[in-house]
């Protein structure tokens, strides 16, 4: 039986199959669930316009005869990333998006819908958008379209709604990123399977170093993926600012 075991192929077709069963298993529980879902999309950050060092003092940028500085326009998507509806009554407190203290808004208007008849409606504050309580159905979507001065790329969804414990960013659904964490993760689970035939068979030999090789390089696997998520890369990047302050 250990022998059998330890023949490669049949190795890595079990650890396919029970990596496999086991998504499969977790799709089905939580598509069964009801689940209440607020998530957000951030669509674009493109900046329009800013001063650099040298001419601050000698150039000036107005919007609407104010002056202006660092001035970035921003396209977010709200949706209800869950299955079942949200109600207007639903909202202890209005969903507010912030942009950090020093930031200030210009100017925030809805670009589309999704269906059309969704009529959701904003408030500006200083640093931060309000949206009004509505009826969110599954899959609905609000697009926003805001344009903000003295932007720090701090980008902070906040409310309080009945059934939803936060309001989480969410990437578009991209094939590509799912496949390759999938094959990380199988290759992960094949490092660690080598280790459990070691603990079997209590000999150590280069199935040690082989599931080492296989572990190190589906995180590293891992790792480089999930870089290239903008949400979790601009994270890192303002950790990295934050460590070199």
């Amino acid at each position: 039986m250990l022998e059998f075991l330890k023949d490669p192929i049949w190795q890595f077709i079990g650890v396919v199959v029970t990596v496999i069963t086991i998504l499969v298993t977790l799709g089905l529980y939580i598509k069964q669930r009801r689940i209440k879902n607020l998530s957000y999309q951030i669509r674009s950050i493109t900046p329009l316009l800013s001063l650099s060092e040298e001419v601050k003092g000698i150039l000036q940028i107005l919007y609407k005869g104010k002056l202006v500085d660092q001035v970035h326009l921003i396209r977010l998507r709200l949706l209800n990333s869950g299955n079942t509806p949200i109600q207007s009554s639903d909202f202890e407190k209005p969903v507010s998006i912030d942009f950090g203290n020093k930031a200030k808004i210009l100017s925030a208007s809805i670009l589309k819908t999704d269906p059309e008849n969704l009529t959701p409606s904003l408030k500006i504050k200083k640093n931060s958008v309000v949206l009004s309580p509505l009826l969110m159905n599954k899959g609905d979507t609000i697009n926003i379209k805001i344009l903000v001065s003295r932007f720090e790329e701090v980008i902070q969804l906040d409310g309080r709604i009945v059934g939803v414990k936060n309001i989480k960013e969410v990437e578009e659904e991209k094939t590509y990123h799912t496949l390759l964490l999938l094959l990380s993760l199988i290759v992960i689970t094949y490092g660690f399977f080598q280790f459990f035939l070691i603990f079997l068979s209590g000999v150590y030999s280069d199935q040690f170093l082989f599931g080492t090789i296989f572990i190190v390089v589906g995180y590293l696997m891992a790792f480089g993926i999930t870089y290239t998520i903008p949400r979790y890369k601009r994270r890192f990047r303002w950790f990295l600012r934050l460590l070199t302050k």
